[in-house]
């Protein structure tokens, strides 16, 4: 069955939950799996498009923001569907996909801001309430 993680930082801007994403996606990648982050729109793909290639100066995420199944594992895009299965999906939008049970891990941020972590929480209640196994993960918790 689908994992799902809810990843939870304190007292963030978009700026710095961006960044998160990034290396939530370096490490993912760096461990050899495919990943399809679903954006909320084409500004968001924009934005990431360009911060995986630049968010560290040590590294950069090999990526694409098409979905023409080239073969590369870090699929950048808004489409709902996707052309071939990803090992994890890391979900940037306000809903549940319905295709979501075709991952091996699903990756939920509670975001920057109360409208955002409030839509976390619904998705938290959707998935529990089917029977995911869920973790949650607070990053910056001293």
């Amino acid at each position: 069955m689908t994992r799902i993680d809810f990843y939870v930082q304190k007292q963030i801007n978009q700026t710095t939950h961006e960044h998160f994403i990034c290396k939530i996606t370096e490490k993912a990648w760096q461990n050899q799996h495919e990943i399809f982050l679903l954006c909320a729109n084409t500004e968001q793909v924009n934005r990431l498009d360009e911060l995986l290639w630049t968010f560290s100066s040590a590294s950069f995420i090999p990526h694409s923001s098409t979905c023409d199944d080239g073969g590369e594992t870090v699929i950048l895009s808004t489409e709902k569907k996707t052309l071939r299965n990803y090992e994890i999906l890391i979900n940037l939008t306000n809903d549940v996909p319905e295709y979501a049970g075709k991952f091996s891990r699903i990756i939920e941020s509670t975001g920057y801001n109360e409208a955002m972590r409030a839509n976390a929480r619904g998705k938290y209640k959707y998935y529990k309430d089917r029977g995911y196994p869920l973790f949650t993960h607070e990053i910056g918790k001293t």
